[in-house]
């Protein structure tokens, strides 16, 4: 589905994953890729090293849809190479369309392009959704995940902004998530990272930089729940310093959410990844849970932006 249009249309408004004043600002705004089928519009966070932009197809039948670009590093194999090294696609999971050099950049940089999922990012609604939707929107996730796994792969630092929801009354439902951007980012030359405030829901030894494989994505999916259930990261107000620090402390979580939706994810929010269960056994245990409240913890902000389907 086309979302040709001015921006009143935009599905994921300016800075919406933007860290501190990252907001809307954008080094390479215009910048095209692969000989200019892919122009960038703006940034949903730029520093230095790499960024997030959403871009747009420039011509061919698919013009003016929007899409999602990730820039930073060299990549050391040839894209064909690296997309294989990425999650896999398929239903639930952002098109990947292209890998390769960033046209007319000085210096050796990648990026890689996916298709902008229906919706908005779910960050716009934690706090605000009905626990019954978290529910639903983990086990889709989780079931997401869990082919991923059985296919050999990590998808790797889960988080709310990287989630796609739509819904009307009857509530929301996930669209599809595109959650490449880490990966991309830390297997360039030299690896790279987003910003730090983005690190809030890495497991323990990703806190530490050593990759545990699919209990990671156990755990960050089990964080990013919680956050979207109670608006709140795992211990209250702070920094992702002070919350990768109070994670290496084994510091008790903040969080206060329903106490059926709490058992089901603290055992996936273990210390040690051994103790946590496998993300098809945290599907079938979100699944069980039944019938949960309706009712959002809040009212959406007006400013909410309805997406142009």
């Amino acid at each position: 589905m086309s979302r040709a249009g001015g921006a009143s249309d935009d599905p994921s408004p300016r800075g919406v994953e933007a860290p501190g004043g990252a907001s809307g600002r954008c080094s390479i705004e215009g910048a095209t890729l692969d000989a200019g089928l892919y122009r960038v519009r703006y940034g949903l966070w730029d520093v230095p090293s790499c960024g997030r932009y959403v871009g747009e197809i420039t011509r061919g039948p698919l013009a003016g849809e929007r899409v999602l670009i990730t820039c930073g590093g060299e990549q050391p194999m040839p894209p064909a190479a690296a997309r294989a090294r990425l999650v896999p696609g398929g239903r639930g999971i952002a098109a990947l369309l292209y890998i390769g050099r960033l046209d007319g950049c000085a210096g050796v940089v990648h990026a890689m392009v996916e298709r902008m999922p229906a919706g908005v990012p779910a960050s716009l609604w934690q706090g605000r959704m009905a626990v019954r939707d978290v529910i639903e929107i983990g086990v889709r996730v989780a079931q997401i995940c869990a082919r991923a796994h059985a296919a050999g792969q990590v998808v790797g630092w889960l988080r709310p902004e990287l989630l796609y929801v739509d819904g009307g009354p009857g509530g929301l439902a996930l669209t599809a998530m595109a959650p490449r951007c880490e990966r991309f980012l830390r297997k360039a030359r030299r690896p790279l990272a987003a910003p730090y405030p983005f690190e809030r829901l890495l497991a323990p030894p990703e806190a530490i930089l050593v990759d545990d494989g699919p209990a990671s994505d156990v755990y960050s999916l089990a964080g990013t729940l919680g956050v979207l259930a109670t608006g709140a990261y795992p211990y209250g107000p702070g920094d992702s310093h002070t919350d990768m620090h109070s994670t290496l402390q084994r510091r008790e979580r903040t969080w206060s959410m329903p106490a059926p939706l709490a058992r089901v994810l603290a055992p996936a929010l273990a210390y040690a990844p051994a103790a946590r269960p496998s993300m098809a056994a945290l599907a079938v245990a979100l699944a069980r849970l039944g019938p949960m409240p309706a009712a959002r913890l809040g009212v959406p902000p007006p400013s909410l932006p309805r997406p142009s389907l």
